[in-house]
């Protein structure tokens, strides 16, 4: 009778520590900072993919609408072989698909390109990924499809996020 009773106090230790792990694993990570009413500004370059031997920078500032969809502004320079240095200015929204410490998210952008005598617009399209190093400082990697009347660009976007 003593050793059933043992057993049976092994088994309700299993069965609260099993309860407290699903309760732990449905809080929200910590290291996952943004949420509705958060700002950001952003920092990136890429690697462009198509055409070659391009290059650009970006600052980006946007806010959180909701816990998963930013939506922001940014301003670039890009330039290279075949391509006159250009100004960009960009509006961008992203849905982070999950709320995690690594998230990956889905964007859309839209923008205007310019040169000293000309203008063109464009839109497109990210998937990408970002993770939290801290509860405020986060990087990513994105794939960006850009396209406008005369032109498409495919790059590789990388760079850090600093939320406030």
């Amino acid at each position: 009778a003593q050793e059933s009773r043992g057993l049976g106090d092994v088994y309700k230790r299993q069965m609260l520590i099993c309860g407290s792990l699903a309760t732990c694993a449905q809080d929200p990570d910590p290291y996952f900072g943004p949420e509705k009413g958060k700002q950001f500004i952003g920092l990136s370059g890429n690697i462009v993919v198509d055409p070659v031997n391009t290059w650009s920078v970006a600052t980006t500032y946007g806010q959180f609408i909701t816990d998963q969809l930013e939506m922001g502004f940014g301003l670039g320079l890009a330039g290279g072989e075949d391509l006159d240095t250009v100004g960009l200015v960009a509006a961008k929204a992203n849905f982070f698909v999950l709320k995690a410490q690594t998230s990956p998210y889905l964007g859309l952008t839209g923008g205007v390109a310019f040169t000293t005598d000309a203008s063109d617009t464009a839109i497109g399209g990210q998937i990408g990924v970002q993770h939290f190093v801290t509860e405020r400082n986060a990087f990513f990697v994105e794939y960006q499809y850009l396209t406008s009347a005369d032109d498409h660009v495919s790059q590789i976007n990388f760079g850090i996020s600093n939320y406030f």
